[in-house]
């Protein structure tokens, strides 16, 4: 969840910095998602106490909105899985 939320945040910042937060970005979001089993995409719109119960076949299509206190254990596609 805190990926996906800097991966929103560093949207706003100014070009150059941008870019090294980018390769920042992709390199914890491939780690995250080898390691943990999330794919979890910066474009996905969370709400307020999102929970990921448990690291194993997480996946949330990019375009999907959360809403708030959402708790998601294993094993869950939410949308269209790649």
């Amino acid at each position: 969840v805190a990926l996906n939320r800097f991966g929103k945040w560093r949207q706003g910042l100014p070009q150059p910095f941008r870019l090294l937060a980018w390769w920042l970005y992709c390199f914890l979001y491939r780690y995250i998602r080898n390691h943990y089993q999330i794919d979890l995409e910066y474009t996905v719109n969370l709400g307020r106490h999102v929970q990921l119960g448990g690291p194993g076949s997480l996946v949330i299509h990019k375009y999907a909105t959360i809403g708030d206190g959402c708790l998601f254990r294993q094993h869950v596609t939410v949308g269209a899985g790649r």
